[in-house]
C-alpha cells in the first residue's frame, strides 16, 4: 500500500487542511528496495479524507509511506516511531528504508523546527484511511 498526507495551504483562502490517501500497489512481487514504491505508477487509489479540495494548494509539508499490502498496522507504526526517534534530517525531503516500508517526509522551512510534531499529526492523519 502506498498512504499520502499532506498539509496543504489554500493560496486562494490562506487555510489550512490535511488530505490524506490510501492506494493499494499493482499485483507483483515486493521489492528490495521499497523506495521504488513511493512513485508507482501502478497504484489504485482505495481511500481517501480531503479536508481541503485539491487544486491551487501549496503543499506545506508530506508523508508518504510504502507498505506491502496486508502488512500489519502495528509493525507499520513502530516503523514510522523509528523514523521519529531519529536525529533531525539534515535536508529534505527525507527519505528512509524502514524493515519493509519505505517512508519520504518533507516539511517546510518555517516549520523545520516543528518537525517531529508534523511527523506526527501526519502520522495521525493517515490512521483515517488505514482503518
Amino acid at each position: 500500500m502506498l498512504l499520502v498526507a499532506q498539509r496543504v495551504m489554500s493560496t486562494r483562502h490562506r487555510v489550512q487542511g490535511v488530505n490524506t490517501y490510501r492506494y493499494r500497489h499493482g499485483s507483483g512481487s515486493w521489492p528490495a528496495d521499497p523506495r521504488v514504491m513511493l512513485d508507482d505508477p501502478s497504484k489504485t487509489l482505495e481511500r481517501k479524507d480531503v479536508h481541503l479540495r485539491p487544486g491551487g494548494n501549496r503543499v506545506v509539508s508530506f508523508l508518504d509511506v510504502a507498505a506491502p499490502d496486508g502488512v500489519l498496522l502495528g509493525e507499520l507504526l513502530d516503523r514510522l516511531n523509528e523514523l521519529k526517534s531519529q536525529a533531525p534530517p539534515l535536508e529534505f525531503p527525507l527519505e528512509r528504508v524502514l524493515g519493509p516500508c519505505a517512508v519520504r517526509f518533507a516539511v517546510e522551512g518555517r516549520i523545520l523546527p516543528f518537525w517531529r510534531g508534523e511527523l506526527e499529526d501526519l502520522i495521525q492523519h493517515l490512521m483515517v484511511v488505514i482503518t
